[in-house]
């Protein structure tokens, strides 16, 4: 076998406001006819003063690995010997089994994607009455977090820009995508404050050959908090959650 690794990278500070590290290298692996690419990629972008106004940040890292390829799929057996529905939910004297082979190696990409955005306009430079005016006491928080491992190489600059291929139904083994947004009030000198969080998340699965598993939820939260006599402090909370989970036959025209 013969490999060959290429590599490059670039890394630029502005002050300590803005922060920016990236790099990339592919390997290439010949043995006999066959040729594979392995790709890794990393970016990490920082913007914002640590207590400044504003601060976010980008990070992004993806791994591509070579290994054995663990092939799973339901299998109808004997009625009432197996372990399983015909969507992989457990059920005792169910009428499918779960058979796994070690197939050949084959490239496997796991990538986890960051980005975040912090905004408190009281920590603003400006002067006191600024920060004592209605938008010293806001407070915004966005989070969306990317996790997958996946037969597409989210290595390559190719697939790395294009959202689709890090949930690709047909190529995604498990894979998660979540997003949290939360709003805040806690108005200067007073002594309550308002919170308010919403988070959406999809988790979805392919690791069973001829089935895919998704799940969707939603979630929100609203806490209030106010003074009571003393140093005594009501909080109330109202919470709501909502999942739904889908799983499709790829060998019929199933669906649970």
């Amino acid at each position: 076998s013969e490999a060959s690794t290429w590599e490059t990278g670039i890394s630029a500070r502005a002050r300590s406001a803005l922060s920016l590290e990236m790099g990339w290298s592919r390997r290439r692996v010949s043995e006999g006819s066959a040729r594979t690419a392995a790709d890794l990629a990393q970016l990490t972008l920082l913007a914002g003063t640590p207590g400044a106004p504003v601060t976010s940040e980008l990070r992004y890292d993806a791994t591509q690995l070579r290994e054995p390829e663990i092939l799973r799929r339901i299998v109808p057996v004997t009625g009432g010997s197996g372990a399983y529905d015909a969507f992989g939910n457990p059920r005792f004297g169910g009428d499918y089994q779960i058979v796994t082979v070690t197939g050949a190696p084959s490239p496997r990409a796991r990538a986890n994607v960051q980005l975040r955005v912090d905004a408190y306009p009281g920590r603003s430079a400006l002067g006191s009455a600024a920060r004592r005016s209605f938008f010293g006491g806001l407070g915004l928080s966005i989070l969306l977090r990317v996790e997958t491992m996946s037969r597409i190489a989210l290595g390559n600059p190719r697939y790395a820009i294009h959202p689709s291929s890090y949930l690709d139904e047909a190529a995604t083994l498990r894979g998660a995508v979540s997003a949290r947004q939360t709003l805040q009030y806690a108005p200067p000198g007073g002594r309550y404050d308002v919170r308010a969080e919403i988070g959406a998340r999809r988790d979805q699965s392919g690791e069973l050959e001829n089935l895919r598993i998704r799940r969707d939820g939603l979630d929100t939260r609203l806490q209030i908090r106010n003074p009571l006599w003393g140093r005594m402090r009501l909080t109330t909370a109202a919470t709501a959650d909502r999942s739904t989970q889908s799983a499709n036959r790829t060998d019929a025209s199933d669906r649970f």
